[in-house]
């Protein structure tokens, strides 16, 4: 008698995030000296990187062989982040497209639109995202604006889907931080081991 596999079931957005969590608060709880290590080597790949050899201790804990690159690179940019790194909790609220509207309530929206546009394109595989991403970091914790690194990390991982829900949801929320607009598709919820 054969038994029929088990459906899997949808992981909610909690459970999505918890491995991503707890990579960014093991990596919040590195010394002074590993996170000047990752400030160096933001934006570049886990490859391409020097002395920071240790990381792959970290990442083999909580991530997949295939995702190394992808939580290397928020890593990186965590540490850029000095408010998130002395902070007991994350930030709260959106994806980078919310902080990056909150950026526009601030200052001119017009200076910020075309750099979304060419970042909502970039890849990973040409290098535009490692050149981009930073300097978005830079703008948004320079001037306060939070970052929601767990969700920021999920989105990551999913950039290369063909459908572009990342991309499309960054748009949606940028365009529209109040979400009047029709919320675009979510995230795939399904994660493959």
């Amino acid at each position: 008698m054969t038994v029929a596999p088990e459906k899997p079931q949808e992981k909610s957005a909690e459970d999505r995030l918890a491995r991503p969590y707890a990579f960014l608060e093991d990596v919040k709880a590195l010394d002074p000296g590993q996170l000047a290590a990752l400030r160096r080597n933001a934006g570049a790949t886990l490859a391409d990187s020097h002395g920071v050899l240790w990381m792959y201790r970290l990442l083999q804990r909580h991530a997949y062989e295939r995702d190394f690159d992808i939580y290397f690179f928020t890593a990186t940019l965590l540490a850029l982040d000095k408010t998130a790194l002395k902070a007991k909790a994350f930030a709260d609220g959106g994806d980078l497209g919310w902080s990056l509207a909150k950026f526009t309530q601030k200052f001119s929206p017009k200076a910020l639109e075309r750099r979304f546009s060419v970042l909502l394109d970039s890849r990973f595989d040409s290098g535009e995202m490692s050149f981009r991403m930073p300097q978005v970091v830079k703008m948004l914790t320079t001037n306060d604006i939070p970052v929601n690194w767990p969700l920021l990390l999920q989105d990551l991982l999913f950039w290369e889907a063909p459908q572009k829900h990342v991309q499309k949801r960054w748009a949606a929320h940028f365009f529209d931080p109040t979400g009047e607009a029709a919320e675009p598709e979510a995230n795939p919820s399904s994660e493959t081991e």
